[in-house]
């Protein structure tokens, strides 16, 4: 259920600053309610979802100054990750990373470059070895997809090779 939730989040098929309306949800998946309000707690404590006791769950959204310091926590991070994670990564890991990247310069499809793009991200960070470290990138990451979204669909070309050349 959360990691459902989760992927409908991160896809904008959820939009940020939603109400998640929980009886709607459990009748979609048909599902009780009990396992969409344990699926929002988890989503809690992974920054997406914002419960809130008298209005319900509510699909996070962040101000300028709280996006701006996540990406910057989450570039220091990502950054130790990496580090922790390249002594661990194999040759098949290398051509796998190889893969996404030229999926990524061929695209200019918005929702196939962030797929791929998050893929990358996390397959680089694979080989790290402190689980605490790279769940924190993951949270960061995902709490900052809306925003990613957004400015990949309004940019124009040039802009899509800055963001493809800071891929790389």
């Amino acid at each position: 259920m959360a990691d459902h939730l989760r992927c409908s989040i991160l896809t904008g098929d959820l939009a940020s600053d939603a109400r998640i309306m929980q009886e709607e949800i459990a009748t979609s998946l048909q599902a009780s309610r009990l396992p969409v309000r344990e699926a929002m707690r988890r989503l809690g404590t992974e920054g997406l979802v914002v419960l809130k006791a008298t209005s319900g769950a509510w699909i996070s959204k962040l101000d300028m100054a709280e996006c701006e310091g996540i990406y910057k926590m989450r570039d220091r991070l990502e950054h130790l990750a990496l580090a922790e994670s390249i002594p661990h990564l194999t040759g098949a890991d290398v051509l796998k990373l190889e893969e996404i990247q030229d999926g990524i310069e061929r695209t200019t499809d918005v929702d196939v470059f962030l797929s791929l793009d998050r893929e990358l991200h996390l397959a680089t960070c694979a080989g790290c070895p402190i689980q605490q470290l790279t769940t924190m990138v993951q949270r960061y990451r995902n709490t900052t997809q809306h925003y990613r979204r957004a400015f990949a669909r309004i940019i124009d070309d040039a802009g899509w090779k800055v963001i493809i050349k800071s891929t790389i």
